[in-house]
């Protein structure tokens, strides 16, 4: 665009000099046809260069570069049993035995646990989320699950890996493709895993 503008302006200047510095007696009418020429000319250069200043590429947000926890507390995990379970404002309860549902028996989402980056070097943001199952027994037992970005805001749980009984988790992260983790057991022992995404498995470094 900006190419043929200066072109256009160009040939309207060596109109204008021609019709200026001509040494032959042009016939005053064709002067000013050429003169109009000029003008409409350097109107359309005008008109076509404030288009091309304003005209803008909007780059939508993409996004499945950045997802967020919220998403997580809406996606599908393997339980324990392998079975997969869909969250529901990030907690799902079993079915009861006579029917509805058991209070007692969840698998929730441990939201502040939750580290994002990218997992599977694709240059999008991955996550690992921490979940916990509760039983009828009051046992909580608790898993890492590696949530990889499919795009469009669907983060599918490809792996997962068990880390038992926690009491605390002081360090989590992802990065280099890795996951780091630093916790506390239920018995007291401290611990500190890394692990890499291979295929559908976590593996402990």
């Amino acid at each position: 665009m900006t190419a043929a503008i200066v072109t256009l302006l160009q040939l309207a200047l060596a109109v204008l000099v021609s019709v200026q510095g001509s040494t032959t007696m042009l016939p005053a009418e064709t002067k000013n046809q050429a003169l109009q020429a000029v003008s409409q000319a350097v109107a359309l250069a005008t008109v076509a260069a404030n288009a091309e200043q304003h005209l803008t590429v909007e780059a939508l947000p993409a996004s499945n570069d950045w997802p967020n926890v919220d998403e997580l507390r809406a996606a599908s995990y393997s339980d324990p049993n392998g079975a997969v379970v869909r969250l529901t404002g990030g907690i799902y309860f079993y079915p009861a035995a006579g029917g509805g549902t058991d209070t007692n028996h969840f698998l929730r989402l441990m939201d502040s646990y939750t580290s994002f980056g990218d997992l599977n070097h694709d240059n999008f943001d991955d996550a690992v989320a921490i979940i916990k199952t509760h039983t009828d027994d009051g046992l909580d037992t608790y898993a890492l699950a590696a949530m990889v970005n499919r795009g469009g805001g669907v983060l599918a749980n490809v792996a997962t890996a068990n880390l038992g009984r926690l009491a605390a988790v002081t360090y989590h992260r992802v990065e280099w493709g890795k996951y780091w983790i630093h916790y506390e057991t239920a018995d007291g022992t401290t611990k500190s895993l890394t692990y890499r995404l291979a295929g559908n498995q976590l593996v402990a470094e």
